[in-house]
């Protein structure tokens, strides 16, 4: 490290501690200094699909789902049934409006879908 920033770092170091505040600090060198312990980042989830395509794939098959009637959505390539399932629901209550009481879904394994079906209501 140059003289020069060395000094500057010595400076730094003996303020912060003159003023009894905790911190670390890595030089160029590598070197910590200070009683802060270094916490490393957190890494980023990778999710299995591009924002927003799994929601624009769920909207093309229920967006104009009808009382009674009963839909079939295909999984993707790259996603879990049950990936699919939890954000079916979720985009029947979020942008449908809809309660768990006016639908229900179904895991078909055998031929890789879900079926959605939405219950007719009943005036009392």
């Amino acid at each position: 490290m140059i003289l020069m920033n060395e000094k500057l770092l010595k400076r730094a170091i003996s303020m912060l501690k003159t003023i009894e505040c905790q911190f670390a600090i890595v030089d160029p060198d590598g070197v910590k200094h200070g009683t802060l312990e270094l916490v490393k980042p957190k890494r980023k989830r990778t999710s299995a699909t591009p924002y927003g395509s799994l929601t624009k794939h769920i909207a093309q098959f229920l967006e104009n789902i009808q009382p009674g009637q009963t839909v079939h959505i295909p999984t993707m390539p790259e996603l879990r049934l049950d990936k699919l399932q939890t954000n079916c629901c979720n985009y029947m209550s979020r942008s449908l409006k809809l309660s768990k009481n006016d639908y229900t879904t179904y895991r078909d394994k055998e031929i890789n879908c879900l079926s959605v079906t939405r219950f007719l209501k009943v005036e009392e």
